[in-house]
């Protein structure tokens, strides 16, 4: 139930119509697997985030309404870096920063913020991803998890290596 008041405030806070999180109702039951609930999760918040970005909402008024959420449980962090994976490029379509989140959500990496030098490298990686089918092809999905572990190795590398 917490998580599914966070989602809403979150929701809320973006701006989202209070119908717009009837998809989200699954997300209340606590024997939904982590994928259905990062699935869920990231397919409406993206979805809304990208329509908001294609009708001309600047990046800032994104980041000023997510400073309103939580920070203490993470609720902050994870909206700031969904907002930076949408504000990456214009060409980067719901389809493929969906399929983004979802795994980043997965694997645990959700609140991760890629260093500005990364910005380049993942852009790029995700407009090759996109253009490599459809989120459920198996090249699609092996290159987003490919670009994962990319960052995920730099992240970890000392800052003099990177």
């Amino acid at each position: 139930m917490r998580m599914h008041v966070l989602i809403l405030a979150g929701l809320c806070a973006l701006g989202v119509a209070p119908g717009a999180h009837a998809q989200l109702r699954p997300l209340m039951n606590g024997e939904i697997n982590t994928r259905l609930s990062c699935d869920q999760q990231e397919t409406a918040l993206i979805g809304m985030s990208v329509h908001a970005r294609d009708r001309g909402t600047p990046k800032a008024e994104m980041v000023a309404k997510a400073a309103v959420l939580p920070e203490n449980d993470g609720t902050r962090m994870v909206a700031l870096s969904r907002i930076d994976d949408v504000y990456l490029d214009p060409r980067l379509t719901a389809a493929t920063l969906v399929a983004y989140r979802s795994k980043k959500c997965q694997i645990g990496l959700s609140w991760h913020d890629e260093p500005p030098e990364a910005d380049a490298y993942e852009r790029e990686r995700l407009l090759q991803c996109q253009t490599l089918g459809l989120p459920g092809d198996r090249d699609f999905r092996r290159c987003i998890h490919d670009l994962l572990e990319t960052l995920e190795e730099r992240r970890t590398r000392p800052a003099a290596e990177r």
